[in-house]
C-alpha cells in the first residue's frame, strides 16, 4: 500500500509539475487586424491624370498567406476575406508572411503555375524562380495588438513576379 502511495505521490508531482511548465511556456498572444493590398502603378494608355500617375490599389481578396515564426518556425494559415481582410491571434515575435503557393506547392508545382508561356513575355531562369519562391512577401514585429496595412507591389503586365519580363508591344 506504502508503495502505491509512494508510486502515485511522484505522479501527482510530475503531473502538476507538467502543467506548470506548460503554463509559464505560454507565449503572449497579440489580435492582429491585417488589410493585404497590391498597389499597381500606372501602366500607360491616355495621358494620366495626377490621381492616374498614383497608381491603384486592390484588396487581395480570398487570398491564402502563412504567418512564419521566425523563431520557432510555426506557420499559421490565413485567408483574406472579399475586402482583404484577416483577423489573427499571434504570439508576439517576429514573422514571415508567405503566399499561399509558397508553402502549399512544391517549387515544380510553383515554377509550372507561375512561369508564362506566352507571346509577349520572357521568363528569366529556373534560379530566379527557386529564389522568389524561397522568399516571403512581407517581414513583419508583432509586439501587441494592432491594425496595419500590407502592399504588394506589382508591375504592369507581370502581376508581380519578378521573374518574368513583358516584352509585347508598348502601350502609349
Amino acid at each position: 500500500m506504502m508503495r502505491i502511495t509512494t508510486l502515485f505521490a511522484v505522479l501527482l508531482t510530475l503531473a502538476s509539475c507538467s502543467t506548470l511548465e506548460n503554463i509559464f511556456q505560454k507565449k503572449e498572444k497579440a489580435r492582429i487586424t491585417v488589410t493585404l493590398q497590391t498597389h499597381q502603378k500606372y501602366c500607360g494608355g491616355a495621358r494620366p491624370t495626377p490621381e492616374m500617375e498614383k497608381g491603384t490599389t486592390a484588396a487581395i481578396a480570398n487570398g491564402v498567406y502563412y504567418f512564419k515564426n521566425r523563431i520557432t518556425q510555426d506557420a499559421v494559415k490565413a485567408t483574406t476575406d472579399a475586402s482583404g481582410l484577416l483577423n489573427l491571434k499571434l504570439e508576439v515575435g517576429d514573422y514571415q508572411v508567405y503566399m499561399g503557393d509558397k508553402i502549399d506547392l512544391t517549387f515544380e508545382e510553383f515554377y509550372a503555375k507561375y512561369k508564362v508561356e506566352k507571346e509577349g513575355y520572357e521568363n528569366e531562369s529556373e534560379a530566379c524562380f527557386r529564389t522568389y519562391y524561397s522568399l516571403p512577401a512581407w517581414e513583419v514585429s508583432i509586439n501587441a495588438d494592432t491594425t496595419f496595412t500590407l502592399t504588394r507591389e506589382i508591375d504592369c503586365y507581370t502581376d508581380g513576379n519578378p521573374c518574368v519580363n513583358y516584352t509585347g508591344p508598348n502601350v502609349q
